[in-house]
């Protein structure tokens, strides 16, 4: 591993006692709200911020992933990673939808408590993931979607490493006895393959995708694979371009793409 670089850690000095380093996948979010009134869709982002239990107010440490152009379902994909004292401190992820003119728009939030029985890292197994809600910061706001993670303490064994990074800790010291431990057994769901021929992704009035198959003139909620799907849901097409819900006469059946 000597040719890579150290990556960046966030949270708290390395010089605080009982602290652990977290490491924080942000995969995917599903079904975000829709805030361009124009009929677009959005550019959203997560930001990260360590809190005290304390004093929720109190801001330690933030990080911030890329934001995903056009799309209300974006996959970021992205490792952070935190010093923590799990005792002491939660993290808070804040998605917003990222404007180029106008400040960036609240899109929903969740909280996540690290004295929970967060596992350790293993080489052996895939990072563990789970589902979370989008909440509101206020009555009047309008949120929807779910936002998935990852979430594992590393071994003090190992070195947090990661190919072509130049970004080194937040005190800029040597982190010494952790090695990254890389994760590639993401579900094969969050890698979107291209459309087969003949298929076009669209959008309806609510912001929902939906996959029109123009060889057959009908449309499903689900993204077409190639592979054979079961108990899906399909919309025919009425001459005028709309779309009927139906089910499919072989919705007992496997369904070819």
């Amino acid at each position: 591993m000597s040719d890579m670089s150290r990556e960046k850690i966030y949270g708290v000095q390395r010089s605080e006692r009982n602290t652990r380093l977290l490491r924080v996948k942000v995969l995917r979010a599903i079904d975000l709200q829709r805030r361009d009134f124009l009929g677009g869709t959005g550019d959203p982002y997560v930001k990260i911020l360590l809190q005290s239990n304390e004093n929720r107010n109190l801001i330690i440490d933030s990080a911030r992933s890329r934001a995903i152009p056009k799309t209300l379902n974006p996959l970021w994909n992205q490792d952070f990673i935190f010093r923590v004292d799990p005792s002491k401190h939660r993290l808070a992820f804040e998605i917003y939808d990222q404007n180029k003119l106008t400040k960036d728009e609240f899109l929903g939030m969740f909280f996540v408590d690290l004295n929970l029985n967060i596992p350790y890292e293993s080489a052996e197994q895939p990072l563990s993931t789970k589902d979370y809600p989008l909440l509101k910061r206020s009555v009047l706001q309008r949120v929807r979607g779910t936002v998935t993670i990852g979430l594992a303490y590393m071994n003090p064994s190992t070195t947090p490493l990661t190919p072509g990074s130049a970004e080194i800790d937040n005190n800029q010291q040597n982190e010494s006895g952790f090695e990254i431990i890389h994760h590639r057994d993401i579900p094969e769901t969050l890698t979107e393959q291209p459309l087969l021929p003949g298929w076009e992704e669209r959008k309806d009035a609510s912001g929902r995708t939906y996959y029109v198959d123009h060889n057959t003139r009908t449309t499903t909620w689900s993204r077409p694979t190639g592979q054979a799907k079961r108990d899906i849901q399909v919309l025919t097409l009425n001459d005028d371009g709309n779309h009927n819900q139906q089910l499919s006469n072989r919705d007992k059946d496997e369904v070819p793409f």
